[in-house]
């Protein structure tokens, strides 16, 4: 099962392919496109938790720890700090300083719109997937994923997250105790 937002045309090509892959299209982090999706043996957050943000990367694990008993997460990890932090809180201009380059005009309308509801995901501007909303720690992340009943059962650092030294792409198996 697959689901997201924007379907690459890979994706929806796959099921033509005669792939057994179902395909949701839509916000996971959504109650009812949670629902949709049910109980899982393993949920897989692939470079997805930094972009939630109503409801935040905490909420959705919460939703789902009620839905699999292994969470597997690959996500562009925090490594300035020992806290999380809400990076459209920051001033713009450290926003721009630690987001992925080349996406300025994006992020000026984002902060030039901050409050107004994006037309398509019926979100303030400031709360949309498509940009980098935390740097979420390795230390916060475990520590949630604790209190919501998993074991860290695999870790991984494959280095550097493209050219932003302050992201590096961890990988983590968590299990249900």
């Amino acid at each position: 099962m697959l689901v997201d937002t924007d379907m690459s045309k890979q994706a929806l090509g796959s099921q033509s392919n005669g792939l057994p892959i179902q395909l949701i299209q839509g916000d996971f982090s959504h109650r009812d496109i949670a629902a949709q999706v049910g109980t899982v043996d393993v949920a897989f957050f692939f470079d997805v938790l930094l972009h939630q943000a109503n409801p935040s990367w905490s909420e959705v694990l919460a939703e789902y720890a009620g839905r699999t008993k292994c969470m597997v997460i690959f996500n562009q990890q925090y490594v300035r700090s020992q806290q999380t932090i809400r990076l459209t809180s920051l001033p713009f201009e450290e926003y721009c300083a630690l987001a992925p380059r080349g996406r300025t005009e994006v992020y000026k309308h984002v902060y030039a719109h901050a409050e107004e509801i994006h037309p398509t995901y019926l979100k303030p501007w400031k709360d949309i997937h498509n940009i980098f909303q935390w740097g979420i720690t390795d230390s916060d992340l475990r520590s949630h994923m604790k209190q919501l009943g998993y074991r860290e059962m695999s870790y991984r650092n494959y280095g550097q997250f493209s050219d932003l030294p302050a992201f590096e792409n961890h990988a983590f198996v968590f299990m249900k105790e």
